[in-house]
């Protein structure tokens, strides 16, 4: 006999999308041939991670798609796709590029510093990059200066930062005049924005503290998959995702007296439990990233709700008030 498995999504209007993720043949009742195969088991997870990760994605995307502030659709500037490893594989998600609406408000100065591995594996180099952007209009009759992209490598380039202030510049940028960046938090690139405009703002943007938040999730799923952990894996997680709303919302002391506890619950675990002690690394060295950056971390929330931007690229504001 054959068998045909499919996964059904049913939208919230009640349209149903199905799709075929396995198909099996059987002859014959067999010890090995009795249920799903490991080869099968891994095809078939895999196979549903796709389908349930491409119709959220979509449905995620169709929601951003029209402009916030007149409705219009987004055009489109390019399609493409990036990849995303989930516990059940790699998985492949549309990424497609839109055209900014005229109606759409600008966001602050992002700057952001990363290693790039040189060629003929001779060691790696620091280049430091960022997209400068004018937020506001001086009057109606000023025309909004187009954003600007740069980037640098720090032991190549002599006069990097004199060439980032005339970037600026070009955008009508004054001396007195102030600028607000966005950053990791990484002290090369605080330096470097201090130089710049020392009276500025500076903030840490919401999408480095998700992505670290979204690893940490990771590894309490880790802990929930060991035996009988499931309910104290559970119960962290709960409490890490309570973390998230806190930072939305600008609380840090709070938030690190709440990683201290955790971390002292968790000593109490990780010498029997791999998993806890990764977590608990884990936990140390976010603690200590908001630690360095309190005096960094705004109310995102209320900078939401004034119209301001949170994060340089696509940000994820916690699902529900804390």
């Amino acid at each position: 006999m054959n068998f045909r498995l499919e996964v059904v999504c049913i939208n919230d209007d009640g349209e149903e999308q199905r799709g075929e993720v396995l198909t099996m043949e059987r002859r014959q009742l067999a010890m090995e041939t009795l249920g799903l195969n490991l080869s099968e088991s891994r095809v078939l997870l895999e196979r549903v991670q796709d389908f349930v990760v491409a119709r959220k994605a979509a449905a995620d995307l169709n929601r951003r798609r029209s402009c916030p502030n007149c409705g219009e659709r987004y055009t489109s500037k390019a399609s493409g796709t990036i990849e995303v490893k989930t516990l059940f594989g790699t998985v492949e998600v549309a990424n497609p590029r839109w055209n900014r609406c005229q109606y759409q408000g600008n966001g602050p100065l992002g700057i952001d510093g990363g290693y790039v591995r040189a060629a003929h594996k001779e060691g790696l180099f620091e280049v430091i990059a960022g997209r400068s952007v004018v937020a506001f209009r001086r009057n109606d009759e000023d025309e909004i200066p187009a954003a600007k992209c740069f980037g640098y490598v720090q032991t190549y380039d002599q006069k990097p930062r004199r060439r980032l202030w005339e970037v600026m510049k070009s955008q009508g940028l004054q001396e007195n005049q102030q600028v607000v960046f966005m950053s990791d938090g990484g002290v090369d690139v605080r330096r470097v924005q201090e130089y710049l405009q020392p009276g500025s703002e500076h903030w840490i943007d919401w999408f480095h503290i998700t992505m670290r938040l979204t690893v940490l999730q990771q590894q309490t799923k880790s802990l929930m998959a060991e035996p009988d952990r499931k309910e104290t894996g559970a119960a962290i997680s709960k409490r890490v995702e309570s973390v998230k709303h806190l930072l939305w919302h600008g609380n840090v002391v709070e938030v690190l007296e709440r990683q201290a506890a955790l971390l002292m619950e968790l000593d109490l675990i990780r010498a029997h439990s791999p998993a806890a002690a990764k977590l608990a690394n884990g936990l140390a060295e976010f603690e200590t990233y908001i630690d360095n950056n309190q005096n960094f971390i705004p109310n995102f929330g209320e900078r939401y709700r004034q119209g301001e931007r949170t994060a340089r690229r696509l940000w994820n504001r916690p699902s529900t008030r804390w």
